[in-house]
């Protein structure tokens, strides 16, 4: 379990049907005990971290979690980078290959499934293309 992050251009038209913008686009999700997963958009040209944080700062935009609380860039960049893992800790093989993962920074758990396409070093960051929320 875990909590989902979208941006949204407020600069699109709403639908005069249902009166509301599109749903947003999913940033990334962050689950307790594991690095950020950022999701990358490569068709629109969001490949890194760098790419989501212009993107964010982009006058006439906003971010929102799953619950539809507005959060600011700054909470969301405390949320991507501030992870805590309490340390070196022991995961057994068995709990990292039932959830495709691998023992991460400071003893987070990070993606190590086929959509985890790279990860930002030094950062408790892992890039993840396609849908998982």
């Amino acid at each position: 379990m875990g909590t989902n992050y979208y941006w949204h251009d407020t600069t699109e038209p709403i639908c005069p049907r249902c009166k509301h913008r599109n749903n947003g686009l999913h940033i990334g999700k962050s689950s307790a005990g594991w690095h950020f997963k950022l999701n990358v958009h490569r068709a629109l040209g969001i490949s890194t971290y760098a790419d989501w944080m212009e993107r964010m700062l982009r006058p006439g935009t906003t971010i929102t979690n799953e619950y539809d609380q507005v959060v600011t860039v700054d909470e969301m960049r405390f949320v991507i980078e501030d992870r805590s893992g309490g340390g070196p800790r022991q995961i057994s093989g068995d709990w990292l290959a039932r959830n495709s993962a691998r023992v991460g920074l400071d003893g987070l758990a990070s993606d190590a499934s086929v959509y985890c396409v790279g990860r930002v070093s030094g950062q408790p960051i892992d890039l993840v293309e396609g849908d998982f929320t």
